[in-house]
């Protein structure tokens, strides 16, 4: 007598085929992750170096570079000149110029840190003689070097899918603060407004100076009024970050109504941490011209809703639906399967 497996058996064995038939057309994307580092202050517990120093005085401390894979990476640490980004904030570029100067660090290039520890690197700040009194920003900036290999993204560019190979390269910095002792102010100037319009929103580009020796951070708003007089037509807070001494940056500012065509006076009011305030007000004329150029962008900005798209969103659920059939019908036929092999007997 034959042995026939139980009706059970079955199922689970075509259920485990039907399960591997739909993993066939799941597409498995894999996310490769390159080495990481990082760097930061001795002391754990500060994000960024911070020193008051007077003219003519200097300052050791310790820069903590961080490897944490299971292999030696190599880093090319720079110390670098701070910038302020155009809505405020500090960025850091390759420029070592000004205070960067003052700074004497060693270590400074390649350095090779090994696998699963972290390496100490120390600095010296020195403040010349003849330091104006202010805050000045420099930063150490941390990089693979192009010994380390990176990861490598491709990315499509164009509908036909052709691919090209993006290098992601990891950076990492930490700012240094230095203040100069001695008499300080906080100051900020707007210099400009300029008008024009994306996707139909009427941007405006602030011309924001620090002229202190002092960074501030300020919050403000923007209104704009017919130029006769009367109720705003558009207005906005908004919020500046960190702005460092001596920067100028054009600050983004966003009306999301655009006026009709006409005269209007817009009004900048913007107060800084320290308290310093100070009122901007320019007149600007809106042309026929610049209105209807706004108008097409927010058409152009709408959802496609053409011939073409529809044929295409149709086509997609068409597609769906015949594969809904098509599961549909297969599911039939295991279960047919699976009762014919229930009622089927054992054979002699």
């Amino acid at each position: 007598m034959k042995y026939t497996k139980p009706f059970s058996y079955q199922i689970r064995l075509i259920s485990l085929l039907f399960s591997l038939i739909l993993l066939l057309g799941t597409v498995m994307t894999a996310f490769a992750q390159g080495p990481t580092f990082g760097i930061r202050p001795e002391d754990a517990t500060k994000g960024y170096f911070q020193f008051t120093l007077a003219p003519g005085e200097s300052i050791d401390d310790v820069l903590i570079a961080s490897n944490p894979n299971e292999f030696p990476v190599a880093l090319r640490i720079l110390m670098v000149r701070g910038s302020t980004m155009a809505a405020g904030g500090i960025t850091f570029t390759e420029d070592n110029s000004g205070a960067a100067q003052w700074v004497s660090f060693p270590d400074a290039g390649v350095v090779e840190v090994p696998q699963a520890s972290a390496m100490a690197l120390p600095f010296q700040v020195v403040v010349p003689a003849d330091a104006l009194p202010g805050e000045y920003v420099v930063g150490f900036l941390g990089m693979l070097d192009d010994s380390t290999e990176s990861p490598v993204i491709e990315a499509a560019t164009n509908d036909n899918q052709s691919t090209v190979n993006v290098i992601v390269i990891s950076q990492s910095a930490i700012s240094m603060i230095i203040t100069v002792t001695g008499d300080t102010t906080c100051n900020a100037a707007i210099t400009s407004l300029t008008s024009s319009s994306h996707k139909g929103i009427w941007k405006l580009g602030m011309g924001l100076q620090n002229t202190g020796t002092l960074h501030f951070d300020a919050t403000g708003e923007v209104v704009a009024r017919p130029a006769s007089g009367g109720d705003p037509v558009a207005s906005s807070p908004f919020t500046v970050g960190y702005v460092i001494p001596g920067d100028a940056i054009d600050f983004p500012l966003t009306l999301e109504s655009y006026p009709s065509a006409g005269n209007y006076t817009v009004e900048v009011n913007l107060v800084t941490n320290c308290g310093y305030e100070t009122i901007f007000s320019q007149p600007m004329t809106i042309s026929d011209e610049e209105v209807q150029q706004a108008a097409k962008e927010v058409v152009a900005n709408q959802p496609a809703t053409s011939t073409d798209e529809a044929a295409r969103i149709l086509a997609q659920a068409e597609l769906v639906r015949s594969i809904g059939f098509a599961l549909a019908g297969l599911v039939v036929l295991i279960l047919v399967i699976g009762i014919f092999l229930k009622w089927r007997k054992p054979s002699n």
